[in-house]
């Protein structure tokens, strides 16, 4: 199973303020907008985002936020982190992420729960 991350869509046809929780592949999106036109199974069994659409667009302006995170700001050197925080980037740098998929899920969950939810325990299978 493909690894899952938000997906934040700005369109002029989006419904404002529209979420959804709602598994999708990330063959279901293509970076002008289109539905993907299935062509094989795996884009088959992608969730549509038909759902987030309006027939009408919305024209209106809207103000740009400024980011709250340094775009330049790099992770720590290892030697500056202690506990779980050096094991999981120990084990994030064991893992093959040059081509998709080639992760171990599970790790890399484990990974992303820790840096995006601190100590708060892992969820059981």
């Amino acid at each position: 199973m493909p690894h899952c991350l938000p997906l934040f869509v700005v369109f002029v046809l989006i419904t404002p303020a529209f979420a959804d929780d709602y598994d999708s592949l990330k063959v279901g999106v293509q970076p002008d907008g289109r539905i993907v036109v299935p062509t094989n199974q795996l884009d088959l069994s992608a969730t549509t985002m038909r759902n987030c659409f309006q027939s009408t667009p919305d024209l209106t302006a809207y103000t740009a936020l400024p980011n709250n995170i340094a775009l330049d700001e790099m992770n720590p050197p290892l030697i500056e982190l202690k506990g779980l925080a050096l094991h999981w980037a120990k084990e994030s740098l064991k893992l093959p992420l040059d081509e998709p998929d080639e992760a171990d899920e599970d790790t890399l969950n484990r990974i992303i729960w820790r840096a995006m939810r601190g100590e708060e325990p892992y969820p059981q299978k």
